[in-house]
């Protein structure tokens, strides 16, 4: 279930690192939506994604899960935001 909707400006890679022309979605779940984001065959978010093209992120509002690197879900789809790419 949906629980909150924000929008913030982009972030960008160099200063000052925002830029309000361009503004993000940031959709935050009770449980795993069933959407689809980028290359992504199947239609089941398990933590988070982001939608690049329209500039959407998903995440689950689990603070305690973290990526291999010890980013929060929403600081590692950020960086795929950021850097307008599936890796990082």
């Amino acid at each position: 279930m949906l629980l909150e909707i924000m929008t913030i400006c982009s972030l960008i890679s160099v200063a000052p690192y925002y830029d309000c022309s361009d503004k993000w979605e940031i959709r935050l779940y009770d449980e795993p939506p069933a959407i689809q984001c980028n290359n992504l065959d199947n239609f089941y978010v398990k933590l988070g994604c982001a939608n690049i093209n329209r500039g959407i992120i998903h995440v689950i509002d689990f603070p305690e899960h973290r990526d291999q690197l010890g980013q929060t879900i929403l600081q590692h789809e950020l960086k795929h935001m950021i850097c307008q790419c599936n890796f990082h």
